[in-house]
C-alpha cells in the first residue's frame, strides 16, 4: 500500500469525505457529507441545490487544506440516476487550482404499484 501526498492526497480525502455518512466514524460523529439521505429522493432542482450546499459545507468544515471555489451539481443525461458533483478548489499551501468529479447515484422513488 503506497501513501499518497500533495494534490492526490487532497482528492482522495475529498472522495472519502463525500462517501462517508454521519456517525460512521468513531469519535468523529459529524464527519462526512451525509449524502446517503438523498438516495431515494425524486430528482429535482431542489435536490441538486441541497447536494451542492451540503458538499460545500462538508468540504469547508473538514478539508482545511483547500478553499472551495465552486461546486457544480449536474444530472448525467446518458445514465439514469447519476448525478455528477464537480468540485473546483484552490490548494491553500501552493495556490494551485484543482478539481475533481464525484459520481453520486440515486434510486428515484416512484409511486408505481
Amino acid at each position: 500500500m503506497s501513501k499518497v501526498s500533495g494534490p492526490e492526497a487532497i482528492e482522495q480525502s475529498l472522495k472519502i469525505l463525500l462517501s462517508t455518512n454521519k456517525q460512521e466514524r468513531v469519535r468523529r460523529d459529524n464527519y462526512g457529507a451525509a449524502l446517503e439521505r438523498f438516495l431515494f429522493e425524486p430528482l429535482s432542482y431542489e435536490l441538486l441545490y441541497e447536494l451542492q450546499t451540503l458538499v460545500e459545507k462538508a468540504i469547508t468544515e473538514y478539508e482545511p487544506r483547500i478553499q472551495v471555489d465552486k461546486v457544480d451539481v449536474a444530472v448525467n443525461e446518458t445514465q439514469q440516476g447519476l448525478i455528477m458533483i464537480h468540485v473546483y478548489y484552490t490548494i491553500l499551501a501552493t495556490h494551485t487550482q484543482g478539481s475533481m468529479v464525484y459520481p453520486f447515484y440515486i434510486q428515484e422513488s416512484t409511486n408505481e404499484s
